[in-house]
């Protein structure tokens, strides 16, 4: 098995066999090949790969009986299942684990059905089943009369395997997602009374997407084909039949299912002809679909496959035989257009066998599932982008070693979320007169997260939780900038939420003049309160938003904005003009802070202004 990538993106591939047998285990690969049974008097053929799910997790318990057999030592077992490997290996350990707590002192029975297993490993598995476009499935059965394309559907898409696990199966003929009758709620109703294996330590690696990222969009097409006769076929039809009956062409479109709780076209197929150049269908068929709250299947976030890329590769030539594909390209002319590669083969939440929220999309990477109780899994790794199902990376290649390090038990799944200065939320000013709690955007448990908490040297901190802390302004200080901070030891991260402390003071308020406007009569003239915020070195929020202003001006029209801290002046005469503002935020308010200025007529050639120029230079305190 090969996976890949370094740091440049580059592929690297590796050996894990190797990787494992370095690290001292025997490998031993499990395969359910094809194979012949006699009853009576016929011989079936059965496709291991495809068969009961059931059966070949039986095949399993064997195997497990024999190895501990053969086994020299005491060393427990690592068991892997990958994809529909998963649930075999699920079945199997659950199920022994189940008819040994039926006689477990015994010792003949446990030899039968203890599984001497420490660790197991579900790598992609539907534990909640697997997708494969309803709308491509259709397509394969309106296609059957071509070789290839029956041999996918009846060995794929209809083994036992595929009806006990895929969500929507064709076989149901249902517009919602219902799986093949007699499989699918079967099959799954078993799984779930049996249940997880417990008597050892259960983890999930997954390919698909834990942060919601969808693929693709719901209801856009995906793949159109059409089968049109060539030149030489047109020729020959023209000459048997004239204009009477011409053979057009097959045409086929796929789409996406649709999003939630909507309905849409999933297949469009049609044989055409004409009749004297007027053409009509001769045969259609059209397939809807109608997702439920959870969203649409091909679209979710999971591990992907390129069924209708398959099928895109395949179609041309249509049969493996080199006389038979000279022969095709001659009669055929086939157009194909693949839009979307790939599709949601196992949802995310199936890996998971997530027990939250059904809405496919969610974003459930922001904390804990394991201690939120919506996993079964003890740990789990998830990317946060789609990969390949089964897909092995660098990443969670080295969560697996780290897991199969005995003495690095009890690992916490990984937690994704982006911080930054609005994760932090609470008032933006500390007062004495209310209580001040700051959260983070994290759960208090289940987080994933550490978070230490502290101040700046002007704010006590009361009591805090791993999300929350309370604090209040040390005595003696007001009109000051301060801030509050969270550490996030997991991200080695420091978010700072700076805050105004106590009631803003007049002292360091004033007024000034915008522009180059001059205090006139029955001229417009623009102020801004002027507040300077002190020196910070932190980087963080704005502690300024959120206040307010409160003008008084006399003997004046004026116009208002929204940020009050702006106002226009028209003054009705000249002479002195005494404005005030104060200044507001959440823990009260100054008293004014007034300031004259200056009016004169533009007659007068006055140089306006206030009496100090219009501005006041600010000294900051120490």
């Amino acid at each position: 098995m090969g996976y890949d990538h370094d740091n440049n993106n580059s592929t690297a591939k590796i050996d894990l066999i190797k990787d494992l047998n370095d690290l001292g285990y025997d490998v031993i690969i499990v395969n359910h090949p094809r194979y012949e049974i006699i009853d009576g008097n016929t011989t079936k053929q059965i496709n291991g790969g495809g068969d009961y799910i059931q059966r070949n997790a039986y095949v399993l318990i064997s195997l497990i009986r024999k190895l501990k057999q053969q086994q020299e030592g005491t060393e427990e077992m690592v068991v892997i299942g990958p994809s529909m490997g998963g649930l075999i290996t699920r079945y199997a350990l659950a199920y022994m684990e189940k008819e040994l707590a039926k006689n477990p002192n015994n010792t003949d029975h446990k030899n039968l059905w203890d599984h001497n297993t420490r660790l197991w490993v579900s790598f992609d598995s539907p534990h909640q089943g697997a997708n494969i476009p309803i709308g491509t499935q259709y397509w394969l059965r309106f296609h059957g009369f071509l070789a290839p394309v029956k041999e996918n559907l009846e060995v794929k898409i209809n083994s036992v395997a595929a009806k006990q696990m895929l969500v929507h199966h064709h076989l149901s003929g249902s517009e919602t997602p219902q799986g093949a009758p007699g499989f699918r709620n079967r099959f799954q109703n078993e799984l779930d009374a049996l249940g997880m294996p417990q008597n050892l330590r259960k983890i999930a690696l997954n390919n698909g997407s834990i942060l919601g990222t969808t693929i693709g969009t719901p209801s856009q097409e995906i793949l159109n084909m059409k089968i049109n006769p060539d030149v030489i076929t047109r020729i020959v039809n023209y000459l048997y039949t004239y204009l009477f009956l011409n053979f057009e062409g097959i045409h086929s479109n796929i789409y996406f299912t649709p999003n939630t709780n909507t309905n849409g076209l999933i297949l469009d197929g049609r044989v055409r002809v004409s009749t004297f150049f007027i053409g009509w269908n001769i045969y259609r068929e059209r397939h809807y679909a109608q997702s439920d709250n959870r969203g649409s299947y091909d679209t979710s976030p999971g591990s992907t496959f390129g069924t209708q890329n398959v099928i895109f590769e395949e179609a041309l030539p249509l049969s493996q035989h080199n006389f038979d594909k000279w022969l095709m390209e001659l009669f055929i002319d086939l157009k194909r257009n693949i839009k979307v590669k790939e599709h949601s083969f196992i949802p995310t939440k199936s890996a998971l066998a997530y027990t939250g929220s059904s809405v496919l999309g969610e974003v459930i990477g922001n904390k804990n599932r394991v201690c939120t109780g919506e996993t079964p899994f003890d740990n789990y790794f998830t990317p946060k982008e789609n990969e390949e199902h089964i897909f092995l990376t660098t990443a969670n290649v080295a969560w697996l070693k780290a897991e199969l390090d005995t003495m690095t038990t009890n690992l916490p799944p990984t937690v994704y979320k982006n911080f930054d200065t609005s994760s932090i939320s609470g008032d933006l000013a500390v007062c004495d007169n209310k209580t001040n709690t700051y959260t983070l955007d994290i759960p208090n448990t289940c987080s994933g997260f550490n978070v230490t908490w502290s101040s700046s040297n002007n704010i006590n901190i009361i009591s805090s939780t791993n999300n929350t802390v309370t604090v209040r302004p040390i005595n003696g200080t007001n009109d000051i900038i301060g801030h509050v901070s969270a550490y996030i030891v997991e991200k080695d991260l420091t978010i700072d939420k700076l805050v105004w402390v106590g009631i803003p003071g007049p002292d360091f308020l004033s007024i000034s003049t915008v522009g180059s406007y001059q205090f006139y009569t029955n001229q417009w003239t623009k102020l801004k309160a002027v507040h300077p915020i002190p020196p910070i070195e932190l980087m963080g929020n704005d502690p300024t938003y959120g206040l307010s202003y409160t003008w008084s001006v006399p003997n004046s029209q004026i116009r208002r904005f929204n940020d009050t801290s702006t106002i226009d002046v028209n003054p009705y005469s000249t002479g002195q003009l005494n404005i005030g503002v104060k200044m507001q935020n959440q823990c009260g308010c100054t008293y004014f802070k007034y300031q004259l200025f200056n009016v004169t007529s533009q007659s007068s050639g006055g140089s306006g202004g206030s009496s100090g120029g219009g501005h006041t230079i600010i000294k900051m305190k120490d």
